[in-house]
């Protein structure tokens, strides 16, 4: 369901690859596979995700799938998200990665893959974040801007049209907000 890397059966990838495909094509099958490898099933693996979300003191979030896949009872908000992305802002990888446009995810014994990133805004002033959309969830886009040394992260949940909404969000930043 949703997007997809076509991993094959028994393909050999490596983990960065898999991180790379999921961050940038929000590939779901990426996602499972990660989870399966990190702890030995999908069950297992949300049952980590889900004490980690503890850890964070994560007040409004449950998980129940990797991929973030509509679920009954899967859900975050967008200060939980704000929370897990600063957790993972510091790692330069994440960074890097969610600030690529495009780029080829290799195989060890499949075939490579072009992937393009969705997030419109990516340039030297929004570096990232994360495309999603799901039917219960909507168009949702996290951002991150930085311009003349102000950081800001933006989150749009449940838009009908989510570059729309983010760059209202964006130019009310620049404009309305004394620095």
């Amino acid at each position: 369901e949703g997007s997809q890397l076509n991993l094959l059966a028994n393909e050999e990838i490596a983990i960065r690859e898999l991180l790379r495909g999921l961050l940038i094509k929000s590939g779901n099958d990426a996602a499972r596979a990660l989870a399966i490898y990190h702890s030995g099933s999908i069950e297992d693996f949300v049952r980590e995700m889900n004490l980690r979300a503890q850890t964070l003191n994560l007040k409004n979030t449950n998980f129940k799938n990797p991929e973030g896949l509509d679920e009954e009872d899967h859900y975050s908000s967008a200060n939980d998200l704000l929370v897990i992305t600063q957790a993972l802002w510091k790692y330069p990888f994440f960074r890097q990665t969610v600030n690529t446009k495009e780029t080829i995810i290799k195989s060890l014994s499949g075939p490579a893959r072009p992937v393009k990133n969705t997030n419109k805004f990516l340039s030297s002033e929004v570096q990232g974040i994360k495309t999603g959309t799901t039917d219960l969830a909507g168009q949702c886009l996290l951002l991150y801007l930085d311009k003349d040394g102000h950081q800001v992260f933006t989150i749009v949940l449940g838009s009908q049209d989510r570059y729309y909404d983010s760059r209202r969000f964006i130019e009310d930043i620049w404009e309305k907000i004394t620095w």
